[in-house]
């Protein structure tokens, strides 16, 4: 029994390393939205379209949202390293709502800033898939 709880510590101290180091949706064309709360009328435009693209495409994308207000920041930079995308964030804190759409191997195929309409990102959204 003793020895059963010392590896059960053992791998929840060991979950957190491992879980920074496991990259999220490998195989997905990656749609990433970066918005902030302060951010009303244009954020509230774009994710109806990222709805509508989740409906569109299914399991061929993953949709992420990454916020840069208060504590969600350092969510954020997380989960973009787990993404494979890292350097995206810092370049769109100062252009939200911001959309990035990269291809499986996580090339940067477009940034869309502001909203747009519905054609102009699933426009890129197909180049990415092409670009597998």
């Amino acid at each position: 029994m003793r020895v059963l709880i010392c590896l059960l510590l053992a791998l929840t101290f060991m979950a957190p390393a491992f879980a920074k180091s496991v990259e999220v949706d490998t195989d997905k064309v990656l749609v990433v939205m970066v918005y902030s709360n302060s951010c009303k009328k244009f954020c509230d435009e774009v994710r109806p379209m990222l709805a509508k693209i989740e409906d569109k495409y299914g399991d061929k994308v993953a949709v992420h949202m990454l916020g840069i207000s208060g504590d969600d920041l350092a969510r954020s930079k997380e989960m973009e390293k787990k993404l494979g995308i890292s350097g995206f964030l810092p370049g769109m804190i100062d252009h939200v709502p911001a959309v990035g759409i990269f291809s499986p191997k996580r090339k940067l195929v477009k940034e869309i800033i502001s909203s747009k309409k519905f054609d102009q990102y699933t426009r890129y959204i197909d180049v990415a898939l092409k670009a597998k």
